[in-house]
Order: structure tokens, then sequence, then C-alpha cells
């Protein structure tokens, strides 16, 4: 590989509901007919990024994301709860007093609903809380929440992902639609990890762990025997460093 050439990288940042913005992003950027020969990024980064190297339509892997963020937020609201409906009558109620002149009431509820329900109930498309009844009977510790170290269960990414995502793209040779990086962090050493599709295989379990943050109360990932891992946001939300030593030793690797 020659020193010279010029990539086109794509940095996608950690931060929650900003994946959906990034997702707009990409979208916009392909419809200007942009192609990269790198995306990379970490946390909800780091799920856009695979999404989009391993996107299953590998012409127009900006619908495959958005397609991914449409499944997402079509189950992010649990309507059948009372405490729901207790929450969208004083809801309704209050915003029909006070905020009029403000966004629509309609926005603030279905807001407010939102993040109430993601709470309580989290979303089957991607975590769920360890509390509810279909986890008494997996879960040994379900009745002893004092020695719970995570709150929140974010495997259901796997299933939907496989929706999206070849993961046999996301490897040496495995042709992805551009080179993944993705960082995370190795919970007893504290020492960055970077994931990258042209040196190894990226696995689910890889996904999981670049977007295992503990302030969102996710668990970490054993990734093999001794290694566990958290979401790469902890030392860099945007990890250009990462990226560039990773591009760096892959030409060197190469010359």
């Amino acid at each position: 590989m020659s020193s010279n050439k010029i990539e086109n990288v794509l940095v996608l940042q950690g931060g929650g509901s900003l994946g959906a913005f990034g997702c707009g992003v990409f979208k916009a950027l392909a419809n200007k007919n942009i192609k990269f020969d790198i995306v990379a990024g970490t946390s909800i980064g780091g799920i856009n990024s695979a999404v989009i190297a391993g996107s299953i339509d590998k012409d127009h892997p900006e619908r495959t994301l958005e397609e991914f963020w449409l499944e997402l937020g079509e189950n992010s609201i649990n309507l059948n709860s009372p405490v729901l409906d207790w929450l969208y009558d004083k809801s309704r109620s209050h915003l029909t007093r006070a905020a009029e002149n403000l966004l629509p009431t309609t926005d603030k509820v279905n807001s407010l609903l939102s993040t109430t329900s993601s709470i309580l109930y989290g979303n089957d498309k991607f975590f769920v809380p360890r509390w509810r009844v279909d986890y008494m009977l997996k879960d040994p510790q379900y009745f002893d929440p004092s020695k719970w170290t995570y709150i929140y269960d974010h495997s259901h990414l796997v299933k939907t992902l496989e929706k999206y995502i070849d993961f046999n793209k996301l490897q040496p040779d495995g042709h992805p639609n551009a080179r993944l990086i993705m960082t995370a962090v190795n919970v007893l050493t504290s020492q960055p990890l970077t994931f990258d599709s042209s040196r190894q295989k990226i696995t689910s379990k890889h996904i999981l762990a670049t977007s295992a943050y503990p302030s969102d109360n996710f668990p970490w990932v054993e990734l093999e025997e001794g290694v566990y891992a958290w979401d790469g946001a902890l030392l860099g939300n945007t990890p250009f460093s990462e990226v560039i030593d990773a591009i760096d030793n892959f030409t060197n690797y190469n010359r």
C-alpha cells in the first residue's frame, strides 16, 4: 500500500440519540455520492459504523442504516402501561396549560413517553432492564439487586443488527462497504482497544463492547478469556487518534 494514498474517513461520535443525527448526516453525504474508504466510531457511532461497513445492501448502506434507526424508533414507546397512560394524561393537561407557545403538545408528550418507556421497559430491539418479569427465570441474581453490576442488558441489539449487517464482510478480505474501525476500553487495564476489520474479524461481541457504556448501566463485555471491555467513549468520544494509529500501523505493516 502506498503511503501517499488519500483515503476518505468518516469518524462518528458516541452519544446515544446523537446516533440518529449521525444517520442523517451519512444519508446526506450518500445522497451527494460521497464514498468512504474507512468508517470509524465508538459507542453509538461504532454501531452506526458497523451497519455502514457491513450493510446487507452494498449499494445503499444509508438505507440500511435508516431502516435500523426506524426500527429502534418504532419500538421505543410502550403504551400498554397504566403508568404511561397516567403520565400521558398528566403531561397533556400540563402542556396544554403551560406550553402552548412552545413545541407542539404532542411532541413534548411523545418525548416524555419515549424517555419514560425506555427507563422502565427498555427497547426490545436494543436493551431491556433486568427487573422485567421475563428475566425472572434466566437471571440468577434477579431477586438480589444488591449484587447487580449493571441494570440494562443490551445483548438484544445483536438480534436486531443481524437483520442489517453481513458479519462475513467485517473481516480481512471480507470486502466490506468500507474498512471498519471501532474502539473500546480494557476494563482491567484502562488501555484503549481498537477493532479493525482489516486486521481481525469483527463480531457482535465487538459491537456490544464498543457500546457498553457503564454510565448507561450496560455491562462490560468479555471479548476473550481475561479481556473485558467497556465503551470506547470513556477514553475518547471522537476516536481520531485511534483511527490515525490504526491507519499508520496498517500502512507500515503492508509496506
